[in-house]
This record gives C-alpha cells, sequence and structure tokens, in this order.
C-alpha cells in the first residue's frame, strides 16, 4: 500500500477542493473534508504506486508541502524501542537494556495520546412475566427463562512520546502508563502523567536541535474500520517524513 499525505497548503481550501477532486475521482465536499483538521493528514491509499507518485507530483506542481510512503516502511508501536527505565547520560539517553539515544541523533519529539480498547461479554439470565404461559397454565406458571448476552465495551488512554533519530534508526517510545520514571530522579512526581511532561523538558532541554510537535494530542484515527494503532503509525511516519523532507516550517 502507498500512502500519499498533505503537509501544507499554498492557496486556501476552497482553491484546492475542486483541484483534489479532479486528482481523487471524488466530489468537491469530499476533497474539502480531506483538506481540514490536522496536518500532515494522509488523503490517499492506493496499491498503484504510479498513482501515488501521479498525486504527489500534482501537488507539489500546484506548489502544497506533500509526501508520500510505503507503508511497508512504517514501524509499528510494538516494534520500535519501547523504554522501561532509562537514564541521562551527558551525551546520550540509555536503557536498562543497553540501548543508547545519542542527543545529537534526535531529529524530532512527538507527543501524542494512543487508546486502548476492550471488551468483555457475558450470558446474564432473567425471569420474565409471561402472559400466554400464565393463560395456558390457569396461573400456575407467571414466568419464564430467558438469556441474554451483554457485551461491556471500555476505552482507556495514555500520553506517549515517540522520539525520532536523523539516523533512520528505530525510533524510540515512552509510554506513560509502562515507563519507569525513576531515571527523573530528584524530579520525579507522584503522577505519571507530571512524571511525563518533566521527562519531555528534561529531553527537550538535552536535545535542543529536535522539532517537537504535539499535533498526534489532537489526532483521530477516523471510522474506516481500521484500528487506532495502525492509523496512529501512519501519521507518526508522515509526521516524521515532513519534519525531515520539508523541514520543521509550522511543525516546531
Amino acid at each position: 500500500m502507498y500512502l500519499v499525505a498533505l503537509a501544507d497548503l499554498a492557496t486556501s481550501p476552497d482553491e484546492e477542493a475542486p483541484l483534489l477532486a479532479r486528482d481523487l475521482g471524488v466530489s468537491a465536499y469530499d476533497a474539502r473534508g480531506l483538506l481540514s483538521g490536522e496536518r500532515p493528514k494522509v488523503i490517499l491509499r492506493t496499491p498503484d504506486q504510479q498513482r501515488a507518485r501521479a498525486l504527489l507530483g500534482a501537488l507539489r506542481e500546484r506548489r502544497h508541502g506533500a509526501v508520500a510512503f510505503d507503508a511497508r516502511a512504517i514501524v509499528p508501536a510494538a516494534a520500535m524501542v519501547n523504554v522501561g527505565d532509562f537514564r541521562f547520560e551527558p551525551e546520550s539517553m540509555c536503557t536498562d537494556r543497553g540501548e543508547a539515544l545519542a542527543y545529537s541523533d534526535v531529529l524530532a519529539i512527538l507527543r501524542g495520546v494512543r487508546s486502548h480498547h476492550q471488551s468483555s461479554s457475558k450470558v446474564v439470565k432473567e425471569r420474565k412475566f409471561a402472559v400466554g404461559a400464565a393463560i395456558a397454565s390457569g396461573g400456575l406458571i407467571l414466568t419464564k427463562k430467558s438469556e441474554r448476552e451483554v457485551t461491556t465495551r471500555s476505552e482507556t488512554r495514555e500520553q506517549i512520546i515517540f522520539i525520532i533519530r536523523k539516523s533512520g534508526m528505530t525510533p524510540w517510545l515512552i509510554a506513560e502508563q509502562r515507563a519507569c520514571f525513576e531515571g527523573l530522579g530528584a524530579e520525579m512526581a507522584p503522577s505519571v502523567t507530571e512524571n511525563l511532561v518533566r521527562f519531555l523538558s528534561a529531553l527537550r532541554s538535552r536535545a535542543q536541535a529536535a522539532t517537537y510537535n504535539d499535533s498526534l494530542m489532537r489526532f483521530r484515527a477516523g471510522n474506516d474500520g481500521v484500528g487506532h494503532e495502525e492509523r496512529l503509525a501512519e501519521q507518526v511516519h508522515a509526521l516524521a517524513l515532513t519534519i525531515s523532507r520539508l523541514g520543521a516550517g509550522p511543525y516546531r
């Protein structure tokens, strides 16, 4: 699958909408919807590489900022360096597993939120008044047994930080519910959310050349049936490419 993401508009959405509609073969209304919201925004997913290239070329010809990429290049969150224990060394951040990330290698620090969805089902047995049974039995049988399945759904959200590397090596991920923040030392707070904020501040003070972006805090995966984690990974990759290829621009 090939994806094209729009990073920046050189003209107004109203001016671009009919042109994008023509390129995508959709209505102007649908094209206008693709131009709204946070950017970069994936506006095309296609198995046709030539179609992706054609759209990318058309967008750049109209002086818009855009990037395209092969979905196989996306690194899912589970494949990133998921940080547990950490410590800040003079030149790098290190984990308890011996991994090291030089501050000079940090291209971008991306702050976001991810959702975890859970569902559970159970069978509930009930007795209900049965008019027909009561009449047929002369009042001897007043109720009947019934069973129904009840499904409970819940959602939990946690803040995360993605660290994108200039070298192109595997990104690092810090999740507020999974990281151990003892590496903050005296700066450690009782709240995991506050610890994530303090970790972020400590990292930014050391990797001062890195671009910081928090647009992933407002990211929504949509309702097209594709999971939140997959869409979030797409957005992280699109954002990293935007910063590395097009410069920090409005994303810093």
